[in-house]
């Protein structure tokens, strides 16, 4: 029982009023309580909530500081991929530049000719040269001597040709 009014205190109309003010306050606690707990479990919700939120902008920086390690890392390899073209590149050109110098060495060589046969039929290298033969050496020395230059420039170099440098033309 909620009214704790002894019978025999009851003066006309006291204890009923008396235990309807109790019963008013004892409702009015429940109801506080009640608002107290709904208070206390927003905020916990809330302070979820917040939890919950910042984890996910923690795993959404997460994920675009991985996102941007890993185009950071496309970028290293696209340009150690680069280096290593042009690396190539070079090493191509540098061995054809050589093999054109030994191509060019091979040609002009006497020791790595095959002999050849003149018209008489004796081999090239047996033939007594005489006062009026000149030999392959001292025929290509003074005729040709190979370079790196186009056969225009040598020509240009051997006659002393000079171009006037051409002006610019502007298409519009």
């Amino acid at each position: 029982m909620l009214c704790n009014i002894a019978p025999q205190v009851v003066w006309g109309n006291i204890a009923p009023n008396l235990c309807e003010v109790t019963l008013h306050r004892k409702l009015r606690e429940v109801t506080l309580h009640r608002k107290l707990r709904e208070v206390t479990l927003h905020r916990k919700l809330r302070e979820v909530t917040l939890h919950r939120k910042l984890r996910e902008v923690t795993l959404h920086r997460k994920l675009r500081e991985v996102t941007l390690h890993r185009k950071l890392r496309e970028v290293t390899l696209h340009r150690k991929l680069r280096e290593v073209t042009l690396h190539h590149k070079l090493a191509e050109v540098m061995l054809h530049h050589k093999l054109r110098e030994v191509t060019l060495q091979r040609l002009f060589s006497t020791s790595r000719r095959p002999l050849e046969t003149l018209w008489d039929g004796t081999k090239k290298m047996e033939y007594l040269c005489g006062d009026k033969d000149t030999t392959f050496d001292d025929a290509t020395e003074r005729t040709y001597k190979p370079s790196m230059q186009f056969w225009e420039d040598e020509l240009k170099t051997l006659y002393g040709i000079v171009d006037p440098p051409r002006r610019k033309t502007f298409w519009y």
